[in-house]
């Protein structure tokens, strides 16, 4: 499920109050810590994890193949 993936490889950073060492505060702008949120931001995550795999940077949370296709799937129906 998306917001599962969200949850698991993006919200350390994309949250209100980011838990990454080092972050103070949402790259960009960018909270995906909510559905609406998530749906708001979806350009962003299709360009950012999908297309250019630039997040996370270094892949630093292990996101998948399989996840980042789960990820284009969704938005594809958006």
């Amino acid at each position: 499920e998306v917001a599962s993936i969200i949850q698991t490889r993006c919200s350390m950073c994309h949250a209100q109050q980011p838990v990454w060492p080092g972050i103070g505060t949402a790259p960009n702008g960018v909270l995906l810590d909510s559905d609406t949120n998530i749906r708001k931001h979806a350009r962003q995550i299709d360009i950012n994890a999908v297309r250019s795999h630039a997040m996370p940077p270094g892949n630093i949370s292990a996101m998948t193949t399989a996840e980042r296709q789960l990820l284009a799937s969704w938005i594809g129906s958006q």
